[in-house]
């Protein structure tokens, strides 16, 4: 779900009122670019802004709920109900993939676990099961895997 008032203007973005402004950066030393993609959840009211890097991305959620709190992720969250799931998209030679859990609270979020997976690299999107106990996904290599994440 996007908000369609939170737009970027002259390369910044103003999530809601008394958030930092998210401003791109050209600067060789600290380039980013940054992306409004939507909320996780209407009643949540979390922001969620990908960070384009010259290695790749970051994830960064904005609570609006609790004086605009920071919450960065290294791969795309994705949420069901009071729960919020994210893969480490770092790409990197030794790399080692995860999945992390966290809680939806009524003031923050709280991280539950971290599930290594070793050499299972997720591409696309995750899909929860109808319980909500487990996620689906397939990897870089069309294969599909079911996690317990409950």
């Amino acid at each position: 779900m996007r908000d369609a008032a939170i737009k970027k203007h002259d390369g910044a973005i103003r999530l809601s009122q008394g958030c930092t402004l998210l401003k791109d950066s050209r600067e060789d030393a600290d380039y980013c670019e940054y992306e409004y993609l939507g909320d996780l959840a209407a009643n949540h009211k979390l922001k969620v802004v990908r960070r384009q890097l010259y290695n790749g991305n970051e994830y960064v959620v904005i609570d609006a709920r609790s004086g605009c709190k920071n919450y960065t992720f290294k791969g795309r969250p994705y949420s069901r109900n009071a729960l919020l799931v994210n893969f480490d998209e770092t790409k990197t030679t030794d790399r080692i993939s995860s999945l992390e859990v966290w809680w939806i609270t009524p003031t923050a979020l709280v991280h539950v676990k971290r599930i290594v997976l070793g050499k299972i690299f997720p591409a696309g999107p995750i899909h929860f099961s109808a319980n909500g106990k487990s996620v689906l996904f397939a990897d870089e290599q069309a294969r599909f895997w079911t996690v317990a994440i409950r």
